[in-house]
């Protein structure tokens, strides 16, 4: 699903001219290495990413799923063209992760399992178009007005994990014990795993949601 804020009139000069007032990514270990989320800061597009914490052992090259998504959006964004329109955009994108997974030699295993596969997320300003873009659960602020695509899916996860934890205090756990070792995700884990079903697939019902995960992206609304 891609949705856009947009401004009809696309009539004004390009290259434009903008300034990025900060940035920041920052990877939950602290080593820049493990960062599963990327910025693309170019002439047409601006970009933040958030690739999907891994589900699964698998590496490429080393690196999680997540990395990889987000670096490879990261790296199509410096090729699409300025004047796209979103689906073309979410097309490109999609079609870079699956030349990814032919040329690692996985596709059909990713097309059967959806846990194995390279996911990321994002939110995007066309500056020619002067559209926002949202793929998956992401967020912006526009002119102070929040605006968000989030999933009803995260909801349900998060109370889950949240009542786990609370559980886990009743017990006389420790929130520094807790923090250490987070038993509430060990818990949510099967519940991710199976989420990933829906993804990309309004047949499945209510629940479905859109990713960039190499395969298409369905125009339908929720």
């Amino acid at each position: 699903m891609v949705n856009a804020n947009h401004d009809a009139s696309i009539s004004q000069p390009f290259p434009l001219c903008y300034t990025v007032e900060e940035q920041a990514l920052i990877a939950k270990t602290g080593h820049d290495e493990d960062c599963e989320d990327a910025i693309f800061i170019g002439p047409a597009f601006v970009a933040v990413i958030d690739g999907a914490t891994s589900k699964t052992e698998r590496r490429w090259q080393g690196q999680t799923g997540g990395r990889i998504a987000a670096l490879t959006l990261k790296e199509t964004f410096a090729r699409i063209p300025p004047k796209s329109t979103a689906r073309e955009a979410v097309d490109l994108l999609t079609a870079a992760l699956r030349e990814r997974y032919e040329r690692e030699g996985i596709y059909e295993i990713v097309r059967a399992d959806p846990v194995q596969r390279a996911v990321a997320s994002f939110v995007a300003l066309s500056l020619w178009r002067r559209e926002i873009w949202f793929v998956g659960d992401c967020q912006c602020l526009l002119d102070g007005q929040l605006l968000t695509n989030r999933k009803e899916l995260d909801a349900i996860t998060a109370n889950a994990r949240a009542l786990f934890l609370e559980a886990e205090l009743a017990a006389g756990k420790s929130i520094t014990a807790l923090r250490e070792r987070d038993p509430g995700r060990t818990y949510i884990l099967p519940l991710l795993e199976r989420q990933m079903r829906f993804q990309n697939n309004p047949e499945s019902g209510p629940y479905w949601f859109a990713v960039i995960d190499g395969f298409p992206v369905p125009d339908e609304e929720r």
